[in-house]
C-alpha cells in the first residue's frame, strides 16, 4: 500500500521531472550517491556531516534551532506536520547511511536468497566464481542462470533478461578451435534474437569488462558487510531434509565455518532429473552430496560431475559419515 497521511510507515522515492532523470537509477547503481545524500542531510538539518557535531543554526544565521525551522525541515507545504518534525531524530541514521552501500535483487526476493539461487544453478566452479566477484563488488546479478532461450535453443550460463543480454563464461574447454566455432554460432544466433552477448573468457581481466557495461552491471562498491549467501545454523530448516539426515546436517552445521544447504535440482539438457541431498560450503570450497539411497543417485551424481562439481556420495547409514564429507574438503 502507498504511504498516507494517516499511515506513514513507508518511504516513496519518485522523480519530479516529467520522463525521470535518472536519479532513482542512480540511487541503486552508483555506490556514491547514498552516502553523498546522506551527508547533504546532515548538513541540510545543522551537523557536521565528518564529525556528526550539532552547529545548532545554519551557517550565517544567529539564532539556534531546536527541533527545526524553514532552513532545514519546516516549509509551507508541510505545516500540518510542523509539530512532528525533529531535527534532533536524524542524526544516528543519517550517519548510518554516510557508511552504507545499496544492494539490489533482480527478483522480488532479497538479493541474498536471489544469489543462492544462481550459485546452486551455476555449473562449473568459474561460473560461481564470476557471480561472488559481482556480489562481493556490490554490482547488479543476473535474472536467471542456464535458462534456454527458446527462439535460438542456446542456453546461455546467465541472463539480463529485461536488458536482452546473455552472459557466457567460458573456461579453457572453449580455447579450441571447433568450440570457438560453436561459441560464434551461439553467439549470432542470440543476437539474431535481439540479444547482446558478452562473454568473460577464464585468462581475460573481468573488471576491465564489468567497466565496459556500467549501465547494465553498474558502478563497484566495497560492501560494508560481505555476504556469503549462506544459511546461518540458526537459519537452516531441519524440514529441509529427510528424518534420517537430520541429525547429520546438524552435526556438519555445528562445524566452525560449514554451511549447509537443502538439495536443489539437478539440471542436464534441460530435463530436471532430482534433488540432490545438499550443498556444503567451507571458503571457498564446495561440495555437492549426492544420496546413495535413491534410485537416481548414478545419474545426479555423474551429470554433476560433468558440470565440474566435486560431488561426494554419502549413505544416511554410514559410519563417520561427517567425518568423510569434513575430510573431502581437504583432498
Amino acid at each position: 500500500a502507498l504511504p498516507s497521511a494517516d499511515d506513514r510507515q513507508h518511504i516513496l522515492l519518485y522523480e519530479a521531472a516529467e520522463g525521470g532523470a535518472g536519479v532513482l537509477r542512480r540511487l541503486v547503481e552508483d555506490a556514491a550517491t547514498v552516502p553523498a545524500i546522506a551527508r547533504l542531510a546532515l548538513e541540510i538539518v545543522h551537523f557536521d556531516s565528518d564529525s556528526g557535531r550539532d552547529r545548532r543554526h545554519p551557517r550565517g544565521a544567529r539564532e539556534d534551532c531546536e527541533a527545526a525551522c524553514y532552513d532545514c525541515l519546516l516549509s509551507y507545504f508541510n505545516q500540518r506536520d510542523h509539530r512532528l518534525l525533529d531535527r534532533q531524530l536524524l542524526p544516528d541514521l543519517l550517519r548510518a547511511w554516510t557508511q552504507a552501500t545499496v544492494r539490489t535483487s533482480p527478483a522480488p526476493v532479497p538479493r541474498d536468497n536471489h544469489l543462492l539461487r544462481l550459485l546452486n544453478l551455476c555449473q562449473p566452479e568459474l561460473e560461481r566464481t564470476w557471480i561472488r566477484k559481482l556480489d562481493q563488488a556490490g554490482l547488479r546479478l543476473p535474472t536467471d542462470a542456464q535458462r534456454l532461450v527458446e527462439g535460438c535453443r542456446v542456453r546461455p550460463d546467465f541472463l539480463y533478461q529485461e536488458d536482452g543480454v546473455a552472459i557466457f563464461i567460458d573456461g579453457p574447454p572453449h580455447d579450441t578451435p571447433e568450440q570457438r566455432a560453436k561459441d560464434e554460432q551461439q553467439t549470432d544466433a542470440l543476437e539474431d534474437q535481439g540479444f547482446t552477448v558478452i562473454r568473460f573468457g577464464h585468462g581475460e581481466d573481468w573488471e576491465l569488462i564489468l567497466e565496459r557495461y556500467p549501465t547494465l552491471f553498474g558502478k563497484p562498491a566495497v560492501p560494508t558487510n560481505q555476504s556469503t549467501a549462506t544459511p546461518s545454523h540458526d537459519e537452516l530448516d531441519p524440514d529441509d531434509f529427510a528424518a534420517e539426515w537430520r541429525v547429520i546436517v546438524e552435526r556438519l552445521v555445528s562445524v566452525h565455518g560449514v554451511a549447509v544447504e537443502p538439495g536443489n535440482e539437478v539440471i542436464e539438457d534441460g530435463r530436471v532429473l532430482d534433488l540432490d541431498l545438499a550443498t556444503v560450503r567451507k571458503g571457498d570450497i564446495v561440495l555437492r552430496l549426492v544420496d546413495d539411497g535413491r534410485l537416481t543417485a548414478d545419474s545426479v551424481a555423474d551429470a554433476l560431475a560433468r558440470q565440474g562439481h566435486r560431488v561426494v556420495r554419502v549413505s544416511a547409514t554410514e559410519t563417520d559419515v561427517v567425518k568423510r564429507i569434513l575430510s573431502a574438503f581437504e583432498e
